[in-house]
């Protein structure tokens, strides 16, 4: 019995690799250059970034001086709105039916006109209103003293103006102006915040008078439009009674009594059904209701519904002569006072900023210079 056995061929030895060291090429950035480069320049370095801080304090001492006035102001209390009550504001402003007076409303309304007066403050209207009559332009720009509006001028005006809001009660609410002169900058504040508050208030009267008469208007209107139907139906009856009495007087019916066609007239139905009726009811009576209505003064008594549109007219005019200016728009929390000292213009980071930037610069013109000098090395190498 024999047994195959199978070769097995020798095995090879793995090949071993060793890493090699590899320098660094031309061009990668070797940190220790980098600095040596600096430690080099230190000089330029240091005179570029003072030249830097120089350059900024003498900028930052050139700025005009800047003073700012602010002016806390808070919505109206209760008490304050309660003139509003006469004119019923909240009925007329928000059509609100069947509520007497502002009971139970003084918050809202106090919210209202202060939302609104905020508004103003704020608009570019009120601001150019203000502008006109302080004329700005004067203090701005004297050149253009001949007008009093300037758009280019208005627009740094307006971006003096400054409106905080807390985020958290919307009722703290101020406003900041900067202005060059020290004197000048809280009296203009404080005007400002009282012609808008006054422009505020007359907006408000404005609002309710244009909705009263709009409503009287139209009531009006309306009893014109019944008075002028309640007339032409007076004349239709004036024409049917006329052509009435001229059959009566044909058939000589003086009076009912006289006529034998009542016989068989239900007088229990309208007249306009029976229009025999009409004529023999007699010349007699026939003359006397067409006389009645001739001389009649006015249809009122007999126009339906008039003496309640009437009624709503009398109440309009209570309404329109109740509207008064007795009522606030805004509370003064603290007014606008003559700042002490300007407004801190970040002088301190305008100086920092420029030894940034010329130390920034600094470091470059080093590294520019290191770069011009390795070229002229190498070129004169190669010559």
């Amino acid at each position: 019995m024999t047994t195959d056995k199978k070769e097995t061929p020798p095995q090879q030895p793995m090949p071993q690799f060793y890493p090699q060291y590899v320098g660094l090429a031309e061009d990668e950035i070797n940190l220790f250059d980098l600095w040596n480069v600096l430690v080099k320049r230190w000089r330029l370095i240091f005179i570029v970034s003072v030249l830097g801080v120089v350059i900024a304090i003498v900028y930052a001492l050139s700025l005009p001086r800047s003073y700012q006035a602010e002016v806390h102001i808070l919505p109206p209390l209760e008490k304050d709105v309660q003139g509003m009550q006469g004119m019923q504001w909240m009925q007329d402003m928000q059509g609100m039916q069947g509520m007497q007076g502002m009971q139970g409303m003084q918050g809202t309304a106090t919210t209202d006109v202060f939302n609104q007066l905020k508004g103003n403050l704020k608009s570019r209207a009120s601001l150019r209103s203000f502008f006109e009559a302080e004329r700005i332009i004067d203090i701005l720009a004297p050149g253009h003293n001949t007008k009093t509006y300037n758009p280019i001028v208005f627009d740094g005006f307006q971006t003096s103006f400054h409106f905080n809001e807390d985020k958290k009660d919307k009722r703290n609410f101020s406003v900041t102006l900067d202005w060059s002169d020290q004197e000048q900058v809280a009296g203009l504040l404080n005007r400002y915040i009282e012609l808008v508050a006054v422009q505020t208030k007359q907006e408000i009267i404005s609002q309710v008078k244009g909705d009263l008469l709009q409503k009287k208007i139209t009531v009006e209107q309306t009893i014109a439009s019944k008075r002028a139907m309640a007339a032409q139906r007076r004349s239709d009856e004036i024409a049917r009674l006329s052509e009435a009495l001229l059959i009566a007087q044909a058939l000589n019916i003086a009076t009912a009594e006289s006529s034998s066609l009542l016989r068989n007239v239900d007088f229990s139905q309208p007249q306009g059904s029976n229009p025999i009726a009409l004529f023999s009811q007699g010349s007699n009576t026939l003359n006397a209701q067409i006389s009645a209505l001739k001389n009649r003064k006015t249809d009122d008594p007999y126009i339906e519904g008039i003496r309640g549109l009437q009624e709503q007219l009398e109440m309009l005019n209570n309404k329109l002569l109740a509207v008064k200016d007795d009522f606030k728009v805004v509370r003064i929390d603290q007014q606008a006072y003559r700042p002490d000292l300007p407004v801190d213009l970040k002088k301190r980071k305008i100086v920092a900023g420029g030894g940034v930037l010329g130390l920034i610069l600094g470091i470059f013109a080093s590294f520019f210079f290191n770069f011009v000098e390795n070229n002229r090395k190498e070129e004169g190498a190669e010559a």
